[in-house]
């Protein structure tokens, strides 16, 4: 971990007595959760652009602290969270399920780490279980077969959340970016599943040329964009198809990027059937997610190279 520089120093104690604030060492009014916010987005910043890994690590910590005990008020489930611009905030269409998830990038080997919540509305009860998601291990020759309890999470930045059922199951399907490394990123299509208050991720739903998959997962250059984003008239996933630039480079994912065909996945009693050589409606119209954004410096965060 990097030392905290001169240049911190002045941060770190107004930080410090925002925490004091927060925890209740310091007599203090209760805060409203706009006020709350408020203070959030200070340190929802410094993850983003500390100075240095220590920061960004204090920061991040502090931040994921005070966020979850704002969460555990059921008032929380219908606030909006706006201003929170390093928080990715998703709503299930049904209302039973919201998705947080936000990145920490750190300087030291260009890492990122994911963090998360879950918010899911019991049907009967109206109780809100709040759920931390931890991030596990990431193995991309398994992550295709297996399914991972919140607590094993694949951790990644979600931008989408689709509502689908089949046969009286709710199926919410996630589309979310992950960084890789120096040369690469994913894109995922995600399920996840809720049941008795607890939530699990990946699912055999996802009908490919393959064979079945619990999940979907793209590697591509990371100099690239890939269109990753769900056509709410056509019911369908629609993304780019990937391809390396020559034969000579096949296999080497990190080489990939889009050739301007276009496939999908439609969901259709259960499962999400891929279609191949689609015809998208306008598909490089409103289809830039957070995520690519983060590559295009216009929100939320660009990787250091």
């Amino acid at each position: 971990m990097n030392k905290i520089i001169f240049s911190d120093l002045k941060i770190i104690p107004a930080i410090g007595l925002m925490v004091s604030v927060l925890m209740g060492s310091v007599s203090a009014q209760p805060f409203t959760i706009t006020e709350s916010e408020a203070v959030l987005r200070v340190f929802g910043d410094s993850i983003l652009k500390g100075s240095n890994d220590s920061v960004r690590i204090y920061s991040s910590v502090v931040f994921k602290e005070k966020f979850r005990e704002i969460l555990k008020s059921e008032k929380s489930f219908i606030y909006s969270f706006d201003s929170l611009k390093n928080v990715s905030t998703l709503n299930s269409s049904d209302g039973i399920v919201r998705v947080y998830t936000w990145i920490v990038p750190l300087f030291s080997n260009g890492k990122i780490s994911y963090s998360g919540f879950i918010q899911a509305k019991d049907k009967k009860s109206g109780k809100i279980h709040l759920l931390e998601l931890n991030e596990g291990e990431f193995n991309r020759q398994h992550a295709e077969k297996k399914s991972y309890d919140y607590k094993n999470w694949i951790g990644a930045l979600y931008y989408k959340l689709i509502t689908s059922k089949s046969k009286g199951e709710v199926i919410y399907t996630l589309l979310g970016w992950r960084g890789n490394d120096n040369n690469s990123n994913y894109k995922i299509i995600d399920v996840l599943k809720i049941k008795n208050g607890k939530a699990m991720f990946g699912s055999p739903v996802f009908q490919t040329d393959k064979g079945m998959r619990h999940r979907i997962i793209f590697e591509y250059n990371r100099d690239a964009v890939m269109t990753l984003n769900y056509d709410d008239k056509k019911k369908m996933i629609v993304f780019d198809h990937l391809s390396p630039p020559d034969t000579a480079m096949a296999g080497n994912f990190s080489s990939y990027g889009p050739d301007f065909t276009y496939d999908g996945f439609r969901f259709s009693k259960g499962k999400w059937k891929l279609l191949k050589n689609i015809e998208p409606r306008n598909p490089r119209d409103n289809t830039s997610s957070p995520a690519d954004k983060i590559q295009q410096n216009k929100e939320f965060y660009k990787p250091e190279k």
